[in-house]
């Protein structure tokens, strides 16, 4: 099964979310971020400027980056603990 790394590209304290990308085989960059939403915290996709568009459900095969900061821990581990 093909594992699809998500990198850590920032934290967004404001908008209460931490932002990845993936690169595709391609070459584009496909953009998503945890948000918390009504005291969970559930996985997006988001436009290439980085607005959350629509919610999805996690694939068992991606792999999160851990943000370096501590708000962006909190989150991962709230959505972590979640699933």
């Amino acid at each position: 099964m093909e594992t699809y790394g998500l990198t850590y590209d920032y934290t967004d304290i404001g908008y209460c979310r931490v932002q990845y990308y993936y690169v595709t085989p391609s070459g584009n960059k496909a953009h998503y971020c945890l948000m918390e939403d009504q005291s969970q915290v559930k996985m997006y996709r988001c436009s290439q400027d980085g607005e959350a568009d629509y919610q999805i459900k996690l694939k068992e095969n991606c792999i999160f980056e851990t943000p370096p900061d501590e708000y962006g821990k909190e989150l991962y581990a709230c959505f972590l603990g979640g699933i």
